[in-house]
């Protein structure tokens, strides 16, 4: 009713004359075109495109093609308190981070009615370098941010929604880019330490070199966290990153380096927890553990002139993983027989590699114009990626392999072209067309099952439209619409049998998966600055997910899922009212269902039951805090965090749950040279899952499986001290 009542009042401004809002939609940088008087015709000009240095304070009005896209500064994340370096995407509105293993893992993620698993739907970039692993040993799409480091992330730039040309695999719900800093204004030392054995310390500065400047930093942290296993987490990053620009041109390169080995404590079945088995932080297999590294050479290089801009950038990654999970107990184990030498049944326990290495890298021009009367900026871009990946899934008991299930050699190449047109139509009325065509190769050369070997190829377009009306009293809406897609694991797409089974050489017959799936969003939104010191957004939105077999690395095979329908709407809310207190509130509503009933996920014949809800999806989420920067340098952050309505399984077998947490900071920091900083975790010390899922659970040989919540707890309250040096 707002936006409706406040566009009929604008109406008669419509047609007004004013200056035309100019924006590269791509990347919703600063570009407008220049005007010598608000009387003359305007005429495209470029100037400075500015991304480094936004925050979520930054006016976007005129800026940015829909209401879900936004900034996330330096500024925001410098005083919240962080578990995990994962946890930055939570401050995209609506996004939740969590966590059903060890540290070292990717998180779980989740977004408008999504369990985006490890990464599937949502696509994100660190330095122009793409974190989303296709055909990955454990799931598909796996996006692993534990290589980041928080102090040195200058703005996370996101969009939600499948409207943007220049996002392609991944992005059907949203993206996020995340751009490291070139230079720091000071140097730092910073040292953490904390609750079950957290100890970390980072290092970085900055120097002048040259024309430009180079950048280096070290980050080590270790954790046990507050499992009966201790975790004995060991992580280690560094970043090297030289960048020059000399003002109608620029360029930057950079190397970095990760590495992590973690004692895993994976999801628990409830029922052991409430007959005494083990307490909420212990475990069914101690043996559960993983490793990690990533090592990126990453370039990137622009220019721009008064009628046009071009950007090219270049990655060249090494990733590898170890990684050994057991999420059933012996429930599959038994109940398929299998007895290894000396008798012994072992567990469900499995373990997954992978060595792969990836490249690619991604061209854009934007001509700066005006056809037929009518100022445009015109983009054409290319997109390149190849992923060769040799990828592992065995059986192992007590940490040791005893059977290989399948040995893949995996090469997976895609191109993507895009085009859009921005044109100002009015001066009140804008619009941004593009057309993205994208084409997958999959080639899978299988050694252990070889009628799995094959070679597809698959493509599709995927038109984008946004129409934004305004601004009036500081105020746009935004109507809009697009394609979008994901692909699947190459292994599904080519698979022709069952592998899964443990010795048996007859396997069953399999459909192959569709190598990309399509998904068709739209939204409506508002957003406004009317208010002194109040940035607010309102967006309600669509999503539909067609009919797909998504391939799961856990169990080695594919699995049928029908088509969903998610709808939502989503409010996002930034308040300075004075210089010293910073207020935020996000609130998101979600209503996601399967077209058609799904088959649970219970073991026991007696339970299984068709239904249509998507087990994991999230219904509800709010994030809320307020900042104080007080006199004498003192700082104070309280945050609440929630999420809830979160049904397990199709037929909604439990009561859906929720999550709470509250998190505090608070320090003080003398004269830019120290600063000392408290962070308490889970303030209240709640009891919730951090996580939980519903299926069937043994959890040893003579026991009886059972059908039930399986959870991952959120952690216990744990307190951080830092004390951070500036030079």
């Amino acid at each position: 009713m707002l936006i409706a009542r406040l566009f009929l009042s604008a109406l008669p401004l419509f047609f007004s004359s004013g200056s035309a809002y100019a924006e590269q939609a791509a990347d919703a940088a600063t570009v407008k075109p220049e005007t010598s008087s608000k009387h003359e015709v305007s005429v495209v000009k470029l100037k400075e495109v500015v991304v480094l240095g936004k925050e979520r304070g930054t006016s976007l009005v005129g800026e940015t093609q829909s209401a879900s896209q936004g900034f996330i500064g330096q500024e925001q994340i410098k005083n919240r308190a962080l578990s995990r370096a994962g946890e930055i995407v939570e401050f995209i509105p609506g996004m939740i981070a969590t966590q059903h293993s060890g540290d070292g893992k990717a998180n779980q993620y989740f977004l408008r009615g999504f369990n985006l698993d490890h990464g599937t739907d949502f696509a994100t970039f660190v330095d122009g370098v793409p974190i989303n692993l296709p055909s990955h040993a454990h799931g598909q799409g796996y996006m692993d941010l534990n290589g980041l480091i928080p102090e040195l992330v200058d703005n996370v730039q996101y969009g939600k929604g499948p409207y943007y040309a220049d996002q392609g695999n991944f992005s059907a719900a949203g993206h996020a880019k995340m751009t490291t800093f070139n230079s720091l204004p000071q140097g730092f030392a910073k040292f953490t330490g904390g609750s079950f054995g957290f100890y970390r310390g980072v290092a970085a500065n900055s120097n002048r070199m040259g024309d430009g400047h180079l950048l280096y930093a070290v980050d080590a942290n270790t954790y046990d966290g507050p499992w009966v296993l201790a975790e004995h987490a060991l992580k280690f990053n560094g970043m090297l990153k030289y960048s020059l620009d000399k003002g109608n041109w620029g360029m930057s390169v950079g190397v970095k380096a990760y590495h992590a080995d973690w004692r895993a404590t994976n999801q628990i079945p409830l029922f052991a927890v409430n007959d005494g088995l083990i307490n909420r932080f212990g475990n069914i297999d101690p043996t559960d553990n993983g490793k990690t590294g990533r090592y990126t050479l990453h370039g990137d290089w622009w220019q721009k002139e008064k009628d046009y801009r071009r950007d090219a950038s270049f990655y060249l990654v090494k990733y590898d993983l170890d990684l050994t999970s057991n999420f059933s107990g012996f429930i599959n184990s038994v109940a398929d027989n299998i007895v290894l030498p000396g008798g012994i049944i072992p567990s469900d326990q499995m373990n997954q590699r992978e060595s792969r290495i990836y490249f690619g890298g991604k061209a854009e021009q934007s001509w700066f114009n005006k056809v037929a009367g009518f100022d445009m900026i015109n983009t054409l871009g290319v997109q390149v990626r190849n992923d060769m990946n040799r990828v592992l899934l065995n059986n192992s008991n007590r940490g040791v392999v005893y059977h290989n299930v399948s040995r893949d050699q995996v090469t997976e190449t895609s191109i993507g072209l895009y085009l859009q047109n921005l044109t100002y139509w009015l001066p009140k009325l804008r619009t941004i067309a593009g057309l993205r065509g994208d084409i997958f190769n999959f080639d899978v050369h299988a050694f252990t099952v070889p009628q799995n070997s094959g070679n597809k190829t698959d493509g599709l377009f995927s038109p984008k439209l946004s129409i934004i009306l305004g601004p009036w009293y500081d105020s746009e809406i935004y109507l809009n619409a697009g394609e979008g897609y994901h692909s699947n694991d190459a292994r599904g797409v080519t698979a022709t049998v069952n592998t899964y089974k443990i010795g048996n050489n007859n396997f069953a017959p399999q459909l192959a998966a569709n190598g990309l799936v399509r998904a068709r969003g739209a939204e409506i939104g508002f957003r406004t600055e009317a208010i002194k010191g109040l940035k607010s957004t309102l967006a309600i939105w669509y999503l539909h997910s067609a009919s797909e077999l998504v391939f799961s690395g856990d169990a080695g095979t594919t699995e049928m899922s029908g088509a969903s329908t998610r709808y939502g709407i989503e409010w996002a809310n930034f308040y300075k009212p004075v210089n010293w207190l910073t207020l935020d509130a996000d609130f998101s509503l979600t209503h996601a269902r399967y077209d058609q009933a799904q088959l649970n996920q219970a073991s026991d014949p007696a339970n299984q039951a068709y239904g249509f809800h998507i087990p994991n999806a999230v219904g509800r989420t709010i994030s809320a805090g307020a900042t104080l920067n007080l006199p004498y340098n003192f700082f104070t952050t309280l945050r609440v965090r929630h999420f809830g309505n979160v049904t397990v399984d199709t037929n909604n077998p439990v009561a859906p749950y929720s999550t709470t947490i509250v998190n505090l900071s608070t320090g003080y920091e003398m004269r830019r040279k120290f600063k000392i900083q408290l962070d308490v975790l889970n303030l209240l010390n709640a009891k919730n899952y951090d996580i939980a899922y519903y299926y069937g659970y043994q959890t040893s040989p003579a026991s009886t499986a059972k059908d039930g919540i399986v959870f991952h707890p959120i952690e216990s309250r744990m307190f951080r001290v830092s004390l951070m040096y500036q030079f």
